[in-house]
């Protein structure tokens, strides 16, 4: 699947999944709903016969680790992973997530200096692939079953596993979409992230317009340095793992262990910094505020920001991809 015909089916999910009551995160979100993500991933693996054991080098573990426990203490400083905390935001018209988008920047930027550090310094170590391609239609049919059965008790659930199959055969992912400007001379994969965006932003806004939808939803308070810190500290884990928070589902669901330990470490990274502390505590003395745009500018004045945010992007993406820049300058 083309990762654009992914984004717009994605934006469609979103804007469809909030209307019935199933909004997208992961960070904010019970571990069974997760799992349904995850096990629509793996049934779309197997059922395309991509799934199979994928097994990093140590330096690759290490890094998983690493990678977790910043994208664990990222989501808990910026009120959630890269979804939570900016995707589901932005669509919704919350002003935090624009601060989280620069914090991811930075910090995306700080990770592919390190890569390109470390692609000079050390040669890299292959993973091990173990293919079960004779196993995949048994393991497809019996996620599929699975699925079915959790669906039919609760049919909310339908969202969850269809979004776990867009991500794996797309491979959405926004760590691709920071890397693009520096390794690649397309754009596309700005191109779906783009589109998820603003198609998303325009049914949720028309939806909040006409008061369908409660205005505050994903208003989240995190406009200010805790916004802003978080969204480094996790697009820097982002760019170690070579994943975000949505594609780490997708790829573990194809059997990649690097992805499934930083998954396991982000959750249980966050969960722990959650219980202990107050972020509450934090957000106070340090002013981060929760702010939606129509309140400040209209709806028409929100929409407007949100689209010329993107146009920025998609402009600078396409320029870069004509003139090669960046390219230039830190890869070639």
């Amino acid at each position: 699947m083309d990762v654009r015909v992914g984004g717009i089916l994605l934006a469609l999910l979103l804007v469809l999944g909030e209307y019935f009551g199933a909004p997208w995160g992961i960070t904010n979100q019970p571990f069974f709903n997760l799992f349904v993500l995850w096990l629509g991933a793996f049934f779309s693996a197997n059922l395309f016969k991509e799934c199979g054991l994928r097994i990093p080098s140590n330096q690759e573990l290490i890094k998983s680790f690493m990678a977790g426990i910043l994208m664990g203490i990222g989501a808990f400083l910026a009120t959630g992973d890269n979804i939570t905390s900016f995707v589901m935001p932005f669509v919704n018209l919350s002003a935090g997530s624009l601060v989280v988008l620069v914090g991811l920047w930075i910090g995306g930027f700080i990770g592919i200096k390190y890569q390109l550090k470390e692609l000079e310094k050390k040669q890299q170590v292959r993973a091990i692939q173990i293919r079960f391609t004779k196993l995949n239609p048994l393991l497809a049919l019996l996620s599929l079953g699975v699925l079915v059965w959790l669906c039919f008790k609760s049919w909310d659930l339908v969202f969850w596993a269809a979004i776990g199959m867009v991500l794996q055969k797309s491979n959405w992912c926004m760590v691709n979409t920071l890397k693009e400007p520096f390794f690649s001379e397309k754009n596309i994969n700005t191109q779906a992230v783009v589109l998820t965006l603003g198609l998303a932003v325009l049914g949720i806004w028309g939806l909040k317009f006409y008061q369908v939808l409660e205005p505050y939803t994903y208003v989240l308070p995190n406009f200010g340095i805790l916004g802003l810190v978080g969204g480094i500290i996790f697009g820097l884990g982002m760019l170690l793992a070579g994943s975000c928070g949505a594609s780490l589902f997708a790829k573990s669901g194809e059997g990649d262990l690097k992805s499934f330990i930083t998954l396991g470490v982000l959750l249980s990274c966050y969960k722990a910094l959650n219980s202990t502390i107050s972020l509450s505590f934090l957000q106070g003395p340090l002013k981060d505020l929760n702010i939606y745009l129509p309140d400040y500018f209209g709806y028409s004045g929100a929409l407007l920001i949100s689209l010329v945010v993107l146009g920025f992007w998609l402009t600078f993406s396409w320029w870069n991809s004509k003139t090669k820049k960046l390219l230039k300058r830190y890869y070639i």
